[in-house]
């Protein structure tokens, strides 16, 4: 292996972590697709194509990627080398063998996420990572049940529970195999990512780096609690008006040059309600569950950004597509995006305050719109 990291438009082999067998285009016409599987052999057919993907923004041009590394967090696209199909999760579908939900490969598409995928991993460490799609939450999963009439071929599915089955290795293919095959090399050098500056007042769009699923407010209320605006993390990659943020610094007499230093003091203004994100105190999501994260007129002082290091120097300041957590400060808890479908709305998962920093309370900004673009 000549790297340790993975680049965008790289090419990578798959390994599923307990049976030491690589993800594969099987060439088996399935539906209107092809079966992915696992084997041991490594063939042409065991080599993908990672893509970073970042959602289409009306007005705003989307950014080349080119060299740029892969970080957990990111959204991904994988494609087989061979039929150039993607991997696609149905998983309202069952599967052939063991009836779970149905992963196959199909052209790419402009989907509401069927084909979008997030890298589950704590660290820039490749060797055990959840591959997980972001309209369904379901994690790219194989196990040792074989497909009829083949040799050696086992199932890949759309799994909705966790366990060891879900965890991968992505190895990127060495440019002496490459070159075998007539593909040109990868230029595996780290390019500094693509980023702006985000300043006082800007407009935001924040994505979970666990789920893939955006920061999202809207004009509902919850049934529990203080009733207050509902605040939700929104699956669908198509991005709408409700996913945007007016994010304000507490810096006394702050400007619209301020930028976000680490630890700095923020507030949330949703965009199309004109409401803060707040927490109202004590009002919980349910009796002795989470404490509710909600949207509401309130001029507390209560959020705060704490920066994660991914190893980028002189950099003091919040940018696009870098993690960060959202504390707040009277509780000492982050805001999460919790593993459990809104009580109020579908295909929207629950926000809550949580204790424990994991990487469900890990956020980015994905886009911003400001008057210095």
């Amino acid at each position: 292996m000549e790297s340790n990291f993975i680049v965008h438009k790289d090419y990578v082999r798959i390994q599923h972590t307990k049976d030491s067998l690589y993800l594969t285009d099987t060439d088996i016409p399935h539906k209107n697709g092809f079966l992915p599987g696992i084997q041991s052999n490594l063939t042409p057919y065991t080599i993908w194509i990672i893509e970073k993907y970042r959602p289409s923004y009306p007005n705003i041009q989307k950014q080349d990627y080119t060299n740029t590394e892969i970080w957990p967090g990111d959204l991904i696209i994988i494609k087989s080398l061979k039929s150039y199909t993607a991997l696609t999760s149905y998983s309202q579908n069952t599967s052939l063998v063991t009836k779970q939900g149905e992963m196959l490969l199909q052209n790419l598409y402009d989907s509401a996420g069927e084909q979008i995928f997030v890298i589950q991993t704590e660290a820039r460490n490749y060797n055990q990572v959840k591959i997980v799609n972001v309209k369904d939450c379901h994690a790219l999963h194989s196990h040792l049940n074989k497909y009829k009439n083949t040799k050696d071929i086992y199932e890949v599915t759309s799994f909705k529970n966790r366990d060891e089955n879900d965890l991968w290795q992505i190895i990127p293919v060495s440019n002496e195999e490459l070159q075998t095959l007539n593909i040109n090399k990868v230029e595996r050098q780290i390019q500094p990512r693509i980023y702006k500056y985000i300043h006082h007042m800007d407009l935001v769009v924040i994505r979970n780096a666990l789920t893939g699923g955006t920061l999202h407010s809207h004009e509902i209320f919850y049934g529990h609690g203080n009733k207050s605006q509902e605040v939700t993390w929104r699956q669908s990659v198509a991005r709408d008006n409700n996913d945007w943020w007016q994010i304000l610094s507490q810096e006394q007499g702050a400007t619209l040059v301020n930028n976000f230093p680490n630890l700095s003091m923020i507030a949330l203004l949703h965009q199309t309600t004109r409401q803060k994100l707040t927490h109202i105190k004590d009002s919980r999501v349910k009796s002795k569950d989470y404490l509710e994260v909600c949207c509401a007129q309130t001029n507390q002082s209560e959020f705060q950004l704490e920066a994660i290091n991914m190893g980028i120097q002189d950099l003091t300041c919040l940018i696009t597509e870098y993690p960060f957590r959202i504390k707040h400060i009277p509780t000492g808890q982050y805001i999460a995006a919790l593993p459990r479908q809104s009580s109020k709305t579908t295909h929207q998962g629950e926000i809550g305050l949580q204790p424990k920093p994991d990487q469900n309370t890990i956020w980015l900004v994905e886009q911003v719109d400001s008057i210095f673009d």
